[in-house]
């Protein structure tokens, strides 16, 4: 049995990496691992190939010069189709929200090859989200349905889905934190911060590691590719950094809209604020599990921060992940409030923790429950949508 596993940027690489561990253990399988090229660059991609000992990928040629979402998962997708018709894939598993997500659901769809989505069934109710369309396309298409948490599964049946197809098995991504651990609680964190930083800020000579640090990420478009967004985000970051040391790695497009719009100055020449290159995954856990309190715009932070028992507070106004809040590990605050942020930073810094508790089997198999259940589908005499095609019209 051939099995082709699609990823295309940083989030996948890290996900996909328990999956093709589990495969590759079954001698009746083979994995085949196709990079859509979604991100190429070293920093974004080959770090994580070496470090989570992935072999070397199937290479779509990289998109690059396409800012419209659309016709870039477009042109994943025709690439990704040449790579499929010469496999003959038995199945194609993708994973995520991404646009290699998307585009890969799309092309095994052309095929008629059956298509199995992890981390299916996940909603945040917004469309004007290209990864809540992401979602909601790969979940039309697929005819297994691996799913993260019960809000998942009530989503999909609420949509019409067959129950059948539907699979509670965990979280993927837990699994990949579980492993990386033990190499990320053997580093420093000041020693990830001063190998990663941009050379000349002022801010790396005033961290303390007894004080301790709050960490942000921002990658989204809703928060980065709108300069009123960014340039809130911007102040709250600063206004933070006046209060307590802030760890900033920076995303490629995040840099792009920073150096664009003359906000990057005010962060490099912040007194406390340390601005980061992309990071290995060992490095980014360390940093999250170190933190005093995260910020954060990344769907898998919000689920790492829950089972590390860091305070993580959600710049976006909703999440696809409910279970995350039900924690009391994370909660969802508002981009344009500065001084808001700054406030509920300051309560997380101070407040005592609840004892991290983890969501229903978030044990670190969750791969090993996707893999057993994929080998025992039969395979579906046909792939045409399995149910409702009235979504498709607000997605494609």
């Amino acid at each position: 049995m051939t099995i082709a596993l699609i990823a295309g940027a940083r989030p996948n690489f890290i996900k996909v990496a328990p999956l093709w561990r589990a495969l590759s253990q079954s001698p009746h399988v083979r994995p085949v691992l196709i990079h859509t090229g979604q991100h190429h660059q070293p920093d974004m991609s080959d770090i994580f190939f070496e470090e989570l000992d992935l072999p070397e990928p199937l290479r779509c040629a990289p998109i690059s010069n396409i800012e419209c979402s659309w016709q870039a998962t477009m042109a994943m997708s025709f690439r990704i189709e040449i790579l499929l018709r010469s496999l003959r894939s038995d199945w194609v598993v993708v994973i995520g929200d991404v646009n290699s997500t998307a585009a890969g659901a799309i092309a095994a769809h052309r095929l008629g090859i059956p298509l199995a989505h992890v981390e299916a069934g996940l909603r945040c109710g917004d469309l004007e989200m290209a990864e809540e369309r992401n979602r909601i396309l790969a979940d039309a298409y697929a005819q297994l349905l691996f799913v993260t948490e019960p809000a998942g599964v009530a989503n999909l049946l609420h949509q019409g889905t067959p129950s059948e197809r539907i699979h509670l098995v965990g979280n993927v991504l837990i699994d990949a934190l579980f492993q990386i651990l033990p190499k990320a609680e053997k580093k420093r964190w000041p020693d990830v911060v001063c190998r990663n930083a941009y050379a000349g800020q002022p801010a790396l000579l005033s961290l303390s590691e007894a004080e301790g640090y709050a960490l942000c990420t921002l990658h989204r478009a809703e928060n980065v590719d709108c300069h009123a967004a960014l340039q809130s985000l911007v102040s709250a970051i600063v206004r933070i950094g006046q209060e307590m040391p802030v760890v900033f790695p920076v995303h490629p497009r995040t840099e792009r809209r920073l150096r664009m719009w003359g906000l990057w100055a005010p962060l490099f020449e912040a007194p406390a604020v340390v601005l980061l290159h992309p990071l290995s995954y060992s490095d980014m856990v360390c940093l999250e599990k170190n933190a005093r309190v995260v910020l954060t715009d990344s769907g898998g932070i919000q689920e790492e921060s829950v089972v590390l028992g860091v305070p993580c507070l959600t710049l976006r106004p909703s999440t696809e992940r409910p279970i995350t809040l039900q924690s009391g590990f994370n909660m969802l605050v508002s981009t344009r409030q500065p001084e808001a942020i700054l406030e509920w930073v300051k309560h997380f810094w101070e407040a005592p923790l609840p004892a991290p508790a983890y969501p229903p089997l978030w044990d670190g198999r969750a791969a090993e429950r996707i893999v057993r259940t994929l080998l025992a589908a039969p395979r579906p005499e046909s792939v045409a949508l399995p149910w409702r095609r009235s979504l498709l019209p607000q997605v494609v």
